[in-house]
């Protein structure tokens, strides 16, 4: 179960995109939020010492970028339980990627090494207790202290940054990190729409692949009630969380459109039965009835949730929102309260989506 769940996050971040992501959730410098996937080269993580021991690294990055350092080679470290020695590894696993570096001929003499950021990534559910630095493992009397190996690493624990409010604009990694965390359908909607509305735009098949089938593997252990068909877009995925009263999303649509189409379509079967005084007539009536009444219906219940989902994620920034407000959401179409919700995503605020009315 530990390394499938690894091997999980391994899939994730063996995708330059979400690696530009992850450092801009990591890092608090202005050039980690203007990342480029082009500028990211995954580097081999796995070296052999002198005497032909092999270590293997998880993962390992080159990462280019614009206005910070012109080379960041990035360790990636995946833990799902606490390591009281993790900073002893990454002591290993930094000597050894610069000895290869070395070996490559890729440190030219003269010129300074370049910077590393050695990053442990813990998924686990209790609290990270270990060392982060090679300081914190050794007695610390004054005596010789500068001579000690002095290795830091970067600790991102999954569980904490699902907790701490969303960036503006909202970050994927995070949202990622909080579809493996939140246990209710409604905190859950949020990450999901935010995960949509990024890949959205990017045309990168594989990476939206490899994002869906992540997310679908991991709600289906929180929500086990639940099943999630094995062809389902993210969209379709979303929209399963809405009601928890059904089993899926589409579900309760479907109810509610053969419920009204029903009701309409013997209405009007009945009506003009009446007038023709045929069998065949009243037949057609419910025929069409029921199919006007379906699409009607749908039409409604996508609006309603549409329109739900917009006025929770206004709310949470906003407080209640003003009666006017409400009531341009509830008389908008799906195609304008989709605009809404994408732009609510990308952090606008009530008055910027809907003018004056907020």
């Amino acid at each position: 179960m530990r390394a499938d769940h690894d091997s999980s996050y391994r899939q994730l971040f063996a995708h330059p995109e979400l690696v530009c992501e992850l450092l801009a959730v990591c890092l608090p410098f202005g050039w980690a939020r203007n990342l480029n996937a082009e500028g990211c080269r995954r580097v081999n993580g796995s070296y052999a010492s002198d005497d032909g021991q092999q270590r293997h690294d998880d993962m390992v990055w080159r990462v280019q970028s614009v206005g910070g350092p012109r080379e960041l080679y990035v360790l990636l470290e995946f833990q799902s339980r606490p390591d009281c020695y993790m900073a002893l590894r990454m002591q290993v696993y930094t000597g050894l990627l610069l000895e290869d570096l070395h070996k490559q001929r890729l440190l030219p003499a003269g010129r300074p090494f370049p910077k590393l950021l050695p990053v442990v990534l813990y998924t686990g559910m209790r609290p990270w207790t270990s060392a982060v630095s090679m300081l914190d493992l050794q007695d610390q009397d004054g005596e010789l202290d500068e001579y000690q190996p002095q290795q830091r690493y970067l600790l991102l624990d999954t569980a904490r940054c699902a907790l701490q409010p969303m960036t503006r604009p909202s970050n994927v990694v995070q949202a990622l990190f909080q579809c493996t965390q939140f246990g209710t359908a409604e905190a859950l909607l949020p990450a999901l729409l935010c995960i949509e509305t990024w890949l959205r735009g990017r045309h990168n098949e594989a990476l939206r692949r490899t994002i869906t089938l992540w997310v679908k593997r991991y709600l289906r252990r929180r929500f086990k009630e639940i099943k999630i068909p094995r062809k389902c877009s993210l969209e379709e995925v979303r929209t399963m969380y809405y009601v928890p009263i059904f089993k899926t999303f589409a579900d309760q649509l479907k109810f509610e459109a053969v419920q009204q189409g029903l009701m309409e379509g013997r209405q009007e079967g009945r009506q003009e039965g009446r007038q023709e005084g045929r069998q065949e007539g009243r037949q057609e009536g419910r025929q069409e009835g029921r199919q006007e009444g379906r699409q009607e219906g749908l039409q409604i219940g996508i609006c309603q949730a549409l329109g739900a989902t917009l006025r929770r994620l206004l709310e949470r920034d906003a407080g209640p929102l003003p009666p006017a407000v409400i009531a341009r959401i509830d008389i908008a179409r799906p195609e304008q309260l989709q605009q809404w919700l994408d732009r609510a995503i990308d952090g606008e605020r009530p008055v910027e989506l809907l003018g004056a009315a907020a």
